[in-house]
């Protein structure tokens, strides 16, 4: 039996799209900030900043108000934290996106100064401490071939 219209319809807008993302309780009580950004699993955006970077997908990447994450990315504040700085630099920089592809060109992606404070405000709201649950630094590639946008 084929499958009826409106699910294929669904079917392809989630490869798109992704699906919505609730972030565990214990999570959002440990740091509520992680509250003011919308989170989303699989679809294009992780793929596509992947593909810049040379990898399958990255982890995670923040594109307006919304956090897009692998559909296999843990959940570890460190990477959320990250994320959420580049929320924050969505709506605080004049043409964001723009600014960080050019810093992306001239400096690359490690020293990417939009990448650079990322990190620092995630270490900062973290205390200091890797919290992680996987313990893994940043900038690495995960096993299944992802990283931090």
């Amino acid at each position: 039996m084929l499958p009826n219209a409106t699910t294929v319809r669904w079917s392809i807008l989630r490869a798109f799209i992704g699906e919505r993302c609730v972030l565990p309780e214990a999570l959002i009580r440990e740091f509520p900030e992680l509250r003011s950004a919308r989170y989303r699993r699989g679809g294009l955006p992780p793929r596509i900043g992947g593909w810049f970077l040379g990898a399958r997908s990255v982890a995670g990447i923040a594109l307006r108000h919304t956090v897009w994450l692998d559909q296999n990315a843990d959940l570890t504040p460190d990477l959320l934290l990250h994320e959420l700085a580049h929320v924050r630099q969505w709506r605080s920089v004049s043409w964001f996106p723009i600014r960080y592809i050019w810093e992306s060109l001239r400096r690359g992606y490690d020293r990417n100064r939009y990448e650079v404070a990322a990190r620092s405000e995630a270490r900062m709201a973290l205390g200091g401490v890797k919290k992680s649950l996987g313990g893994h630094d940043d900038r690495r590639l995960t096993e299944r071939g992802a990283r931090h946008a």
